[in-house]
């Protein structure tokens, strides 16, 4: 009887390990993927990423100018919000190495993970434009629109799939010359 009872104790001592391995595997998972947007942030697929895109071109801007803070004599807020291009600033958050052999066309970088560049190049950046932010599958961007919209950043486009899904849906790269 003694050894029944000793057995029954090891099997629910069994499920209890079980049940917290499984627990930590699940919380691990989670904690890989992207987080939630801030309410700053729109989530937006790499074709209304393109439309973004196109819509500044057709306003006559050129995105690969690096958006300082600007005075505010030459700043029309009428001009904010979506489909007003000119306010469109592509940033790829992904590394040097990442960014140089393929990139969308007028995309700035500025590298999320390596250590100090990201707090201190968002501080010199105009938070009244809008930003696309994309990476190579979407999770860096989204940790990224997230400190930018804590930072301040009003209008926040994170683009989700990365530029992975943006080259397989037929869309176009660049690399640096």
């Amino acid at each position: 009887m003694a050894i029944r009872n000793r057995n029954r104790t090891v099997k629910v001592e069994m499920r209890r390990t079980t049940c917290a391995f499984m627990a930590a595997v699940l919380c691990g998972l989670a904690s890989c993927s992207a987080p939630p947007p801030a309410d700053s942030v729109e989530n937006v697929t790499p074709s209304e990423a393109y439309d973004l895109i196109q819509a500044a071109k057709a306003d006559g801007c050129s995105l690969a100018s690096l958006p300082t803070q600007r005075s505010a004599d030459t700043y029309d807020p009428s001009r904010a919000g979506k489909g007003y291009g000119c306010d469109l600033v592509v940033l790829d958050v992904r590394t040097p190495a990442e960014f140089a052999p393929e990139h969308i066309e007028g995309a700035i970088n500025i590298c999320l993970e390596c250590p100090g560049t990201f707090a201190k190049e968002i501080e010199n950046l105009d938070r009244t434009r809008e930003y696309l932010v994309y990476c190579r599958t979407g999770r860096r961007s989204a940790i990224a629109a997230n400190e930018l919209a804590a930072a301040g950043f009003t209008t926040l486009y994170n683009m989700t799939g990365g530029i992975v899904d943006w080259k397989n849906a037929g869309y176009p790269v660049v690399s640096e010359p």
